[in-house]
């Protein structure tokens, strides 16, 4: 059985145990769906259970992750319940969107709690389930990643391209009207809410346009809150001090956030996918927030893509630690794309995806 497979399985079991018990009308699923998925899971070998188990609470660890579970999860339903799982969750009244509903719900979890019913789900535990649940049931609203809400206040009008990029993050009430429709609307809003992305212009996001190395940069300096870099000389040829992003560049180079290439940093080229996942990555790692990587795991992170070969050799292994800690995904489940420019929408989504990790309160460095 693939990566996936193990992966689905196991997560299929947690969600489907849980979910049973959030109210009262769900409390009357049917429990074959719970017991076909145990029934897959209990075919893998001990050691592979293990690792699937593992491998579920990379999703649980965050809120970002938690947002990539949903992003996933028709694609795990159909792995484990097949092609007409959408059929057999109406016929236990449930729904897609029911289901991703009660992720976000997961979210106001603490880490400890997200944890702990995983293993209650392992061990065929419902009753611990029913009691943790219990916890949480005046919860009637889910706190955004890290736990904060946005204070409504006149939105920014700069733009990406203005400013050092490090000033302290100040949480805005943020509309464009660009994204409406957008797949990846929420996180958006949410990131430019706390004043880590801006749009191009007064009520514009722009989120097919590509984003540039500098920019992406300073979005990087802004969530991270770097200091104002120390007052060396940079190494870069095409870096001035008249630039805008100088000081952005100097604070992510005197952190060890960026390294340019040889003595150029190239900062209106557009960053590519991998290049933007070998920052994002760095970020975590400068953060303690980072996870070791194997070579097998390396191979199981990647396998799934069919272009997995063209990633660099100097990007696989902050790929697979991307797509371990949930920052990242394929722009389709068999393509990862590495050389395409990515999107100011990726970037966001990657940002948003990070931001919850870095402010996901009592979580562990690593795994």
């Amino acid at each position: 059985m693939n990566f996936k497979t193990k992966t689905a399985m196991v997560l299929v079991i947690a969600l489907l145990i849980a979910i049973s018990s959030f109210t009262p009308a769900m409390a009357e699923i049917d429990s074959s769906l719970v017991d076909k998925a145990f029934e897959k899971f209990n075919e893998l070998s001990p050691s592979m259970q293990n690792e699937a188990i593992d491998l579920l609470k990379t999703y649980f660890k965050s809120s970002g992750t938690l947002e990539v579970l949903k992003q996933d999860l028709p694609a795990m339903l159909k792995i484990v319940l097949g092609d007409d799982y959408e059929t057999q969750l109406a016929q236990k009244g449930l729904s897609i969107k029911q289901l991703k509903s009660k992720i976000d719900e997961l979210k106001s979890w603490s880490y400890e709690d997200r944890m702990s019913i995983i293993d209650m789900a392992q061990n065929n535990n419902p009753d611990g389930i029913k009691k943790l649940l219990k916890k949480y049931e005046n919860n009637e609203t889910p706190s955004s990643p890290g736990g904060e809400s946005g204070t409504s206040q006149s939105p920014s009008s700069s733009s990406e391209g203005q400013g050092t990029g490090n000033s302290e993050q100040v949480s805005t009430t943020v509309t464009f009207t660009d994204i409406q429709n957008h797949w990846a609307k929420l996180q958006i809003e949410y990131i430019a809410e706390k004043g880590i992305i801006r749009g191009k212009a007064e009520g514009i996001f722009a989120p097919e346009d590509n984003i540039t190395r500098a920019e992406f940069t300073a979005m990087m300096v802004r969530l991270l809150q770097l200091e104002n870099g120390q007052d060396i000389l940079l190494p870069f040829l095409d870096v001035a001090e008249k630039d805008w992003f100088y000081e952005t560049v100097k604070s992510a180079f005197t952190s060890d956030l960026v390294k340019g290439k040889g003595d150029i940093f190239d900062p209106n080229g557009l960053i590519t996918r991998e290049e933007m996942v070998a920052l994002i990555t760095r970020a975590a790692s400068l953060k303690s927030k980072s996870v070791p990587v194997d070579s097998l795991e390396i191979e199981q992170f990647l396998s799934p893509f069919k272009d997995k070969e063209e990633i660099s050799d100097w990007a696989r292994t902050e790929t697979a630690i991307a797509l371990k800690l949930g920052l990242v995904r394929g722009t389709s489940p068999e393509l990862f794309k590495p050389k395409a420019n990515a999107t100011r929408a990726e970037a966001a989504m990657v940002i948003y995806n990070l931001y919850g990790i870095l402010n996901v309160e009592n979580s562990t460095a690593t795994e």
